[in-house]
């Protein structure tokens, strides 16, 4: 087996491992009894409920794991990757429209795949204990609108980077670059009122007490606001959420309406006062600085490694092309990606803490901000108590016990 072959596998094999070990961690360390800081928010019955949750989702996760990395092993070893390209090759169409079938069976087939893992999880798993709302239409029409958004929105995309790399080979991965951070951008700024509500229903806030807490909260952090909006979250969950989007003149503030009704105005503005928090450190730009670093990385690493025929040998390849170099590179980065992960889950976990201390200094407290964190966590049966494993690997947002802590000192 030549080195890119070892990489590969093992990679696919130690992603695996870390899960389970993660999730094992995560199952010892599990407090037998409900923690004190919760007596007041749940009952004994209500925490066998959160454990017994998040010890079903784990074990749900490692058998998907295990299956998809399963069926992987074996599509690469069985071929499968030459067959699909000899069979798309066949229709006789040029570089990009052969790379665009190329990846669309691929999409095909994954949709597929994860079909019943999406079933179960929403009209079984979630709905076991409450938290589904997803009516089966409602399921398939998200099915639908995200498979078309994919197409519309990722088939020009990968077109565009197909054509770069063929028509300047040397310097194709540094204009796919350029193009892909402008076009992020320009999506980043649209989402709000393009892509949203092609999924959710957005409502301005008619709770006229609370918009005027948040205005003129706003106005004292000089924070210009183009709305307050409430989104029909309760049509697919009972979960809280709330968060900022858009850019420039389009920043809005988005409260799910399970959010309105579970929170107090006070919790509910110490919420968006974290978020805010997020634009005043600058995260948002040191986020989007470090996106475009990754992306320049990855890019550059792309060119070396593009049509080397021994990455192409180790999934049995016939025939060097872009596209396949594309998916196959991606197998070959991911150690990069999982430290780019890491490095980028902590620096968010330090700017999570920042925003926190700025809404607890801004709102002249940190009780109301404590106190929605454990209702969001009581709420939506998230865990209590994660690994330390699980925190490193996986956390963008640091374990509520140490939020709660930072925010009492």
């Amino acid at each position: 087996m030549s080195l890119y072959g070892f990489l590969v596998y093992f990679f696919l094999f130690f992603s695996l491992a870390v899960e389970i070990l993660t999730e094992y961690l995560n199952w010892r360390k599990m407090p037998e009894i409900l923690p004190p800081e919760f007596s007041g928010l749940m009952g004994e019955e209500e925490y066998r409920k959160n454990k017994s949750y998040n010890n079903d989702r784990a074990r749900f996760s490692v058998l998907i794991s295990l299956v998809s990395t399963i069926v992987l092993v074996l599509f690469i070893s069985l071929r499968g990757f030459p067959f699909l390209d000899d069979f798309v090759r066949s229709f006789g169409y040029g570089e990009i429209l052969t790379g665009l079938l190329f990846y669309g069976f691929i999409l095909a087939a994954m949709t597929l795949l994860q079909l019943p893992a999406s079933i179960y999880s929403t009209f079984f798993l979630e709905a076991r204990y409450g938290l589904n709302r997803t009516t089966v239409k409602t399921f398939i029409f998200d099915k639908i609108k995200g498979i078309l958004l994919t197409i519309l929105l990722g088939g020009p995309l990968v077109a565009s980077a197909l054509w770069f790399f063929g028509a300047f080979p040397a310097d194709g991965w540094l204009y796919a670059w350029g193009f892909f951070s402008v076009v992020s951008f320009v999506l980043g700024y649209l989402a709000p009122v393009l892509f949203l509500p092609l999924f959710n229903k957005f409502e301005p806030l008619k709770n006229d007490e609370l918009v005027r807490d948040i205005s003129q909260y706003a106005e004292k952090e000089k924070f210009r606001l183009k709305g307050i909006f409430t989104m029909d979250g309760s049509r697919r969950s009972t979960r809280l959420n709330a968060f900022f989007t858009g850019f420039g003149n389009l920043k809005r503030i988005v409260l799910y309406d399970t959010l309105v009704e579970k929170l107090s105005p006070q919790e509910i503005l110490s919420v968006l006062a974290h978020e805010m928090g997020h634009y005043r450190k600058k995260h948002i730009l040191i986020h989007q600085g470090q996106s475009l670093i990754a992306s320049f990385l990855m890019f550059f690493i792309l060119s070396i490694f593009i049509r080397d025929p021994e990455l192409f040998a180790v999934f049995s390849m016939d025939h060097i092309s872009i596209y396949a170099g594309f998916l196959f590179f991606s197998f070959l980065y991911s150690p990069i990606e999982l430290v780019l992960s890491v490095a980028g889950n902590y620096l968010s976990r330090v700017h999570e803490y920042q925003a926190d201390r700025y809404a607890a200094e801004t709102i002249g407290t940190s009780d109301h901000l404590i106190s929605a964190l454990k209702k969001l966590s009581v709420n939506n049966l998230s865990r209590l108590v994660p690994s330390s494993l699980d925190v490193f690997f996986h956390y963008s947002h640091p374990p509520l016990f140490s939020r709660i802590n930072a925010l009492r000192r």
